[in-house]
């Protein structure tokens, strides 16, 4: 996929890349933010703040590094580039629903706003000017793509059942979620998210991929490309929760270390199939 950019559609789709500039600005101050003074998530549960941490650093290092490498790219007419650009913004757009809606109230909380609307509308109108069509055929037409559909489609009931899993017992216990407890909120944000918007955006991937419709072969891409920034993010989780007195189960990090080189691999094969 290829946005609208300086290359092949003059000027009217620059600002939406441009915004990358704010986000990552606004970015590096939440993230050195926390990571500097951890004191700043003293109301937060441990088991809270210990995430949130987590997300501050995997940010920090690796996120902020991959949009603006991404953004620049993608203004040159990269079609890989811009799909992760996207994914890295639906990673984030995650992050900070969290950061606004969860995070007890502290000083960087007008950071968190900006942040949220900044990646909310270079959202809304970067997918709005990308060139599907193009993304289509930089994928080119002679290359399977079905089997990343599939991959796709499996995550959602997969994503359901998890979280099902968790919402249902709570409901008939007349309780709430054991992760809503640890983490001193009303209800699990997780199972918000995911069952409200990110398992039917990946299941709509995976419909208009497997019909080869132009859009799927764009939100195709960033999804597998969320989920492996995701995956990377939850290795950090695991690396700093010892420092915070929690125990870590050996199995849990290989299993999220596999899973995160998982998707990586599928992000780096989608690509890579990619012309350009």
């Amino acid at each position: 996929m290829t946005v609208k950019t300086l290359d092949n559609a003059g000027s009217d789709s620059r600002p939406w890349l441009w915004l990358t500039v704010p986000i990552v600005a606004l970015l590096l101050i939440a993230t050195i933010g926390g990571v500097a003074n951890p004191d700043i998530y003293q109301r937060d549960t441990p088991f809270l703040t210990v995430q949130i941490l987590a997300q501050d650093y995997f940010s920090l290092t690796v996120v902020a590094l991959l949009l603006t490498i991404c953004a620049i790219l993608a203004r040159r007419g990269s079609s890989r580039a811009l799909i992760l650009w996207i994914g890295a913004l639906f990673y984030l757009l995650y992050n900070y629903i969290v950061y606004c809606f969860h995070v007890q109230f502290n000083a960087l909380f007008p950071v968190y706003v900006g942040l949220f609307g900044c990646i909310t509308y270079a959202l809304i109108f970067g997918i709005a000017q990308a060139d599907h069509a193009q993304a289509k055929a930089c994928y080119g037409e002679d290359k399977p793509v079905r089997g990343f559909a599939v991959v796709l489609a499996l995550m959602v009931p997969l994503f359901y059942t998890l979280q099902l899993g968790k919402v249902i017992p709570a409901i008939i216990s007349g309780g709430v979620p054991v992760e809503a407890v640890e983490m001193g909120i009303p209800t699990d944000f997780t199972s918000v998210l995911d069952m409200a918007i990110y398992m039917p955006l990946t299941g709509l991937a995976a419909v208009m991929l497997w019909q080869r419709r132009p859009l799927g072969y764009t939100l195709g891409g960033a999804i597998f490309a969320t989920y492996a920034i995701m995956m990377s993010m939850l290795v950090v989780t695991y690396l700093i929760e010892p420092r915070f007195g929690f125990d870590v189960v050996p199995g849990d990090i290989v299993l999220t270390v596999s899973l995160s080189a998982l998707w990586i691999g599928l992000t780096t094969w989608y690509l890579l199939r990619m012309r350009r």
